[in-house]
Formats: structure tokens, sequence, C-alpha cells
């Protein structure tokens, strides 16, 4: 039986999620069904796995022996028994969990279709650090899958709370765009904004595309390349004072025991390490949105469309370490958030602490991507297509 506080948040996460931590197919598949499937580009061919909310998920500690690997992230797939009526609930498991097989089978039918794309596809999402979908769609591009591109949009909670910050960002070309606009009229800063971060924006913004002097089909990957950079550079805005407010705290917290022969020195000492590589994550991120800073300016101060309409054609390249390198931002505050709340002032177990901050700096010193990549190496074999141990419904619950 589904609880009353988990059908809001099921269905709080339906209307809020976080385009990095939610991909929510159930609403592309009731508002865009028609159209994707005139396109012949679903995400899935199983139909149940194409009406899923998928959800990038922490690990509670009662949850990480239900993967033969360490990790601290996982990806969740979760399948509403009703896609219409989400209070009823969902079930759900995680990609590469034991017993995954076995779970699959009974929640798809034998004679349900599952063949090797939607394997590869699970596969991916598992790898990949973060759900955004410029990460996203570039990493299905690699393997040589291509679904709609109504996959690949920013989530309304997010296109909400990012509004204000487009419409500051785009003010400058929009001037541009209307003084350079011979018929008159141009593209006002409110409705450039709107146009780009609507899924129309291609098609009807013809006066931007005339200044940055770009085909149709450059211009679509252009506009989509731009909204990337958009989203990136309002996340890293959103997460800056978070951040210090974290790295402030990992100074502060109180150990509640005695560790170690020197535990005052040694966690000390690492926790200045991690606070270190928190702000070399954070200014990593920042470099790589300089990039578009600096190509932008010279599009609207110089009025010269060139570098920014390159560095347009160029951006996919940067997707992969922007938002691995933003995920991992994103994930330490929120778990940092989640485990110690602004009122907790309890003290916190010496060893426990310890794990936070050797799991934390492994997240700011190396790829999450290579880290997960490496975890779910052997996803397809073990756990999608070949016999696994009987495990039952263990994990099989309603969220």
């Amino acid at each position: 039986m589904t609880s009353e506080r988990a059908i809001r948040s099921l269905a709080q996460l339906e209307r809020s999620g976080s385009t990095a931590r939610v991909l929510n197919l159930n609403a592309i598949a009731r508002r865009d069904a028609a159209a994707v499937a005139g396109e012949g580009r679903p995400l899935f061919h199983n139909l149940l796995l194409n009406r899923s909310i998928i959800i990038k998920h922490r690990l509670r500690r009662d949850e990480q022996d239900m993967f033969d690997d360490c990790r601290l992230l996982a990806t969740k797939v979760m399948l509403p028994i009703d896609s219409d009526d989400l209070t009823v609930g969902a079930h759900y498991f995680f990609i590469g969990q034991k017993g995954c097989v076995d779970i699959l089978g009974n929640l798809l039918g034998s004679h349900s279709k599952f063949g090797s794309q939607d394997r590869m596809a699970l596969q991916i999402l598992d790898e990949c650090p973060t759900l955004d979908p410029f990460v996203l769609r570039e990493q299905l591009r690699r393997r040589g899958l291509e679904p709609s591109p109504r996959y690949f949009e920013i989530g309304p909670g997010d296109l909400n709370r990012m509004h204000a910050f487009v419409l500051r960002e785009v003010e400058p070309l929009a001037t541009l765009t209307a003084k350079g606009e011979s018929r008159g009229g141009g593209l006002g800063a409110g409705r450039l904004a709107r146009k780009l971060l609507s899924s129309k924006a291609d098609v009807e913004t013809d006066p931007l595309r005339d200044t940055l002097k770009l085909n149709l089909d450059d211009y679509r990957e252009g506009v989509f390349c731009w909204k990337g950079f958009l989203y990136y550079k309002w996340c890293l805005g959103e997460l800056t004072p978070r951040l210090s407010e974290v790295a402030k705290e990992i100074s502060q917290v109180k150990l509640s025991a005695v560790m170690g022969s020197d535990p005052r020195a040694m966690m000390a000492e690492d926790r200045a390490r991690l606070r270190r590589a928190l702000a070399a994550a954070c200014d990593g991120v920042r470099r790589m949105i300089g990039v578009y800073d600096r190509a932008y300016q010279e599009l609207v101060v110089n009025k010269d469309p060139a570098p920014f309409r390159r560095f347009l054609l160029k951006a996919p390249g940067m997707f992969a370490k922007l938002g691995e390198g933003l995920g991992a931002i994103q994930h330490i505050v929120s778990y940092w958030r989640y485990r110690f709340p602004l009122d907790c002032k309890a003290g916190v177990d010496p060893v426990e602490f310890a794990e936070i901050l050797e799991d934390f700096s492994t997240l700011c010193g190396r790829s999450i991507s290579m880290r997960m990549k490496s975890a779910t190496a052997a996803l397809p074999a073990s756990c999608l297509s070949e016999p696994a141990r009987q495990r039952g419904f263990r994990n099989l619950r309603t969220y």
C-alpha cells in the first residue's frame, strides 16, 4: 500500500523535479505520444519503460546491500501503476541491483518487447552522472541511439525557476536583433527568453538565426547547445551559495566520539582537503562556462557573431565534463543537506563522517561517469540478459 506521503512525493516529483535528477518519460508520453510515435524514435521500445519516471537517487545505508559494487548514486526506474493517476503509486527497481533480471522479467512480462536497444538505453542512463538532457543526448548519440528530441527538454520545474535568469541573459541580444531587424519589431527579451526555453525556438526566432547566419539544421543544434549552457550557468549560480554553506559546515561539524590516535589533526586535514577539492570542482565548471561568456560577449558587445556561432557548433563536446562537474556538486550539496539539516546540532559518528569525506573527495577527484561506468560495465550480461539467482520481489515495492 502506497503511503500518503509517498503519493504526494511522486506527484510533486512530476511537477517540480530537477532536470538533472529526473527524466519523466511518463509526462512526455502523455504530452507528446502522437508526435513521438510519428517520428518512430522512442527512447524505449518497451511501452512500460517508455512511460517510466527515472531518477538519480542517492542510496541510503539500508539500500546499499542491493548492489554487489560500492556506489553513492543509483538509477531508479519507477513504473507508474496508472500513468494517468500518480496517486495510485508505482513499482520501482534500480538498474544494476541484485536480481535485476528477475524483477524486470516480472514487471515487464515475458511477452513484452524488450530488446538490445532498451538494454543499452538502461545501461547508458545508469552510466551517466546526471540525467540533464544535454549530457544524456550526447551519451546516447555516441552509442548510436538518437531518440526524439522531445526527450531532451529542460523539466518544467527548472524552466519556471530559471526564466528570470534567462530573461536577464538574453536582454542584450534581444536589443541587438531588434536593431538589426529590417522589418521592425525584432525579438523582445521576454519573447526571446520564452522561445529559447520552449521546444519551438528553432522555428520561431528567425531574427536570431539571421544574426548568427546559420542554416536551419545548424541553428537547431546551436539553440539546443545554447540552452544547455544557459541551464548550466543558471545551475552554477544556484549551487554556489549552497556549496559555500556546505564547505563552511564541513569545518564546523562536531564528532560524537574520539577516533584514532590523533583524530582532530587527521579530520582537520581531511576537511581542508575536501574544501579545496570542492573549490577546484566549482572553478573547473566556472572556467568552462567562461568560454561561453566570452563568445557571447563578442556577439552582444562587439557585434561579431562568428565566435558565438563557432562556439555553439562545438559546444556538445563540453557537455559531458560540464554535466559531470555540476552533477558531483549537486550530489554533494543535496546529500549533505539531507544528512545534516539546518537545525541539526547532534554530534556525528566519526567513522560515518570519515566515510562521507572520502566519498565526497572521490566525487570531486575523479569522474563520476567513469566510476559508474566501471560499476555497471557488465550490466547487459549480468543484470539484463543472463539468468540471475532467484531473489523474489524483495525490492519490488510501491513508491
